[in-house]
This record gives C-alpha cells, structure tokens and sequence, in this order.
C-alpha cells in the first residue's frame, strides 16, 4: 500500500525541553524511535492541545525538504497523522525513514 501525503507537513514540539524535541515514541515491540508528522495543521493542533505543553511546528512544504529533514532526525520510523482514540494512539500510515529517503 502506497501512502501519498499532502505538503506542507506539520509535527508536534515539546515546549518544555531546553533543545527542541519532535513528538515520537518507542516502539513497544521493536524499541525503534518513531516520530509523529502531521499532514493537516489542525490534526496536529487538536494532539498538541490534548497534550498540553507542545507546539505546532511545520517540517516541510514539499517533498525534498520532508526528504532533508527526515534525514537529520535520529528517529526509524514516520508516523503519520496519529490520533489518540480511547487509551490507543492510531496513525493513518507509517514508514521506515530510510524507506522515506529512497523514494524518488
């Protein structure tokens, strides 16, 4: 299955940590870094509110500078559009980075 995202791409931030740092998680099986991109700014506004303590931040406006930044994230995997439904957090598609840097 294919997954084409929509620019520009948004991410959440931890307002609390002196060095910014990009909402992810580990993997409870793999312990692989994922981190979590937003293809809607509202999406990512509504799980940063329901946070607390995080911001909005746009990653890319096109595909190579989504390519560039990806690349200097010390994360495996892309999460895109997650949502937290009950006690469990969906996302729409995810991708390994390394997948992400090869696509043309």
């Amino acid at each position: 299955m294919e997954f084409l995202a929509t620019f520009p791409i948004f991410a959440i931030e931890n307002t609390t940590r002196q060095h910014a740092e990009l909402l992810g998680a580990e993997h409870p099986d793999t312990n692989q870094k994922i981190v979590f991109v937003f293809t809607e700014e509202a999406g990512a506004q509504k799980l940063a509110d329901q946070l607390g303590q995080y911001r909005v931040v746009k990653l890319a406006d096109d595909p190579d500078g989504f390519k560039q930044v990806v690349s200097q994230i010390d994360k495996e995997i892309v999460a895109f559009d997650p949502v937290v439904i009950g006690d469990h957090l969906q996302v729409k598609f995810q991708a390994r980075v390394s997948t992400i840097l090869r696509r043309q």
